[in-house]
């Protein structure tokens, strides 16, 4: 429960707003979750069930196919470790790949998560009228 109440502040004080993509969706309070993500670790560990039109029909996403995720709001990781009979090398693949694309790090105090959350784009510079 602490944890939960953790994870809701860092999300808050971060401005998510959006669809957070997870393999762990259980550990999110109340926050909305990337559809493709809905099968938790299940589908993400897939290398060849299903090609990418298929997925993409189906709003998957596979570690095969990680590339075509986008960029989703935030990312949440570290709910699927060996203290949680999970596979830490599919959390750590989606941690790199928030890594790879930019995103920004925060640590979750006192506890195992991590969020990245998409850089902002910088406001445009308005155009100025002298000569």
């Amino acid at each position: 429960m602490r944890d939960a109440a953790v994870v809701r502040e860092i999300l808050d004080r971060e401005h998510v707003t959006g669809p957070v993509a997870t393999l762990s969706p259980q550990f999110l309070p109340g926050r909305a979750i990337d559809p493709r993500f809905a099968t938790g670790p299940f589908y993400f560990r897939s290398t060849a069930l299903l090609d990418a039109d298929q997925e993409r029909q189906l709003r998957l996403v596979s570690h095969a196919r990680m590339h075509l995720l986008g960029q989703p709001p935030a990312i949440f990781t570290g709910g699927e470790g060996a203290w949680s009979s999970g596979d830490d090398r599919i959390d750590a693949a989606l941690a790199t790949y928030a890594i790879r694309e930019g995103y920004r790090a925060v640590p979750v105090p006192d506890t195992r998560f991590t969020l990245y959350v998409a850089r902002r784009a910088s406001p445009r510079s308005a155009p100025h009228n002298s000569p």
